[in-house]
């Protein structure tokens, strides 16, 4: 069998181990530029970087006394305001300044109309046939779930009855609800639960009244249609607009006989939202006693 390569290298004539140096490769290191090795180059890099920046800055500073004028006009763009050649960066830095800052309008404008609470009578009440408003106050005085721009209130000119108080102006929805259990004791069967919005004086602003009737089978011919169990559930419900905060909101009871008001999650709540910041066409209207049918 031929071999294409002797196994000893050295006897093939003119043969060069891999990777040795040449006549052509010593020539070729003779001719190295030492500038390449010295830094030169490097300096050359640094001097077109240099020369880079401070075009830059000229072009920044274009129009400019100085750098604060530049930070100044862009301040002044971020902020929306100008004006700016809209096809500058300066001026697409304004365009988008104005779109953040109407973004930040509207959402300060939904911050402001954000308001909401809910609360149950934490105990059952009893009202007696006489009794003063102060006597008539149910107080929901225990939270359910959160609340925001709501408080609760100990007001002193009601006993430091809670109620509940809107901390900003506008447009509120209110609703109230509870249950009448009639005791032994004899009157009339009608119960009424009335919402009432005082300003921050203490005066009354606005009230809205519900009522429901109750009746209970006493036995004997005259109580033969009267059927039930002495019990109804009464609820109110309104949309006010308070001219300004702190305007404070209870529920007043009334009945004909003595009764028990039912607390608790089940059958008692009152519940505020806010569904707007403006103020118009506050106020009441009463335009009379209807006039007795027939």
């Amino acid at each position: 069998m031929a071999w294409d390569v002797p196994k000893d290298p050295s006897l093939v004539p003119d043969y060069v181990p891999q990777k040795a140096y040449t006549k052509s490769t010593v020539h070729s290191l003779q001719n190295v530029d030492p500038y390449n090795f010295s830094g030169g180059r490097n300096r050359e890099i640094r001097d077109a970087a240099e020369g880079a920046r401070g075009n830059l800055l000229t072009r920044l500073l274009g129009g400019f006394f100085n750098i604060g004028q530049v930070l100044d006009n862009i301040a002044t763009a971020i902020f929306g305001g100008g004006p700016f050649d809209p096809n500058s960066p300066l001026g697409q830095i304004q365009s988008r300044g104005i779109v953040i800052n109407n973004l930040q309008s509207t959402t300060q404008k939904l911050e402001g109309i954000i308001g909401y609470g809910s609360w149950v009578a934490g105990q059952n009440k009893f009202i007696g046939i006489i009794n003063n408003a102060t006597e008539r106050v149910m107080e929901f005085d225990t939270q359910q779930g959160p609340i925001e721009g709501v408080e609760l209130y100990a007001d002193p000119k009601f006993g430091n009855r809670k109620m509940v108080r809107l901390k900003s102006r506008g447009l509120w929805e209110i609703k109230a609800q509870t249950k009448g259990r009639q005791t032994g004791y004899t009157g009339l069967d009608k119960i009424n639960l009335d919402i009432v919005v005082r300003d921050p004086h203490g005066s009354e602003f606005y009230r809205r009244a519900a009522d429901a009737v109750a009746h209970k089978d006493d036995g004997g011919v005259a109580n033969l249609t009267r059927v039930g169990d002495g019990e109804a559930c009464v609820k109110g419900d309104l949309f006010v607009v308070v001219p300004e905060a702190d305007y404070t909101v209870h529920v007043e009871l009334f009945t004909g006989r003595w009764r028990w008001f039912y607390g608790g999650s089940l059958w008692s709540g009152l519940s505020v939202l806010k569904h707007s910041s403006e103020v118009e066409h506050e106020g009441t209207i009463d335009p009379g006693t209807p006039p007795v049918a027939g």
